[in-house]
């Protein structure tokens, strides 16, 4: 006798069996690419943050200088040293 096709060879129960596997297999597929997600969207917005800190950073050297210009005294050197505290903190992120 001659080969059956693939197709006389599949009963129900192995028929389960492979929409299982499919089934299994896209699930695994499926979970690897979610898993990149998070990944790709924390690498965006850390480039972001970083960007978004720098210039606040600079923002706040700025103004710390031109106050030293229009401020004179103890008031000034209160100001200007609570404006480097809250600069460096920008460095953390």
């Amino acid at each position: 006798m001659g080969k059956k096709g693939t197709s006389d060879n599949l009963t129900s129960g192995n028929l389960e069996d492979v929409e299982k596997e499919l089934e299994k297999e896209n699930i695994r597929l499926l979970a690897a690419q979610y898993k990149l997600k998070p990944k790709s969207i924390k690498k965006t917005y850390d480039s972001k943050i970083e960007t978004a800190a720098s210039e606040t950073k600079e923002s706040l050297k700025t103004i710390a200088g031109e106050l030293d210009t229009d401020i004179k005294g103890q008031f000034s050197k209160m100001i200007q040293q609570a404006i480097k505290d809250k600069a460096s903190g920008y460095d953390n992120l």
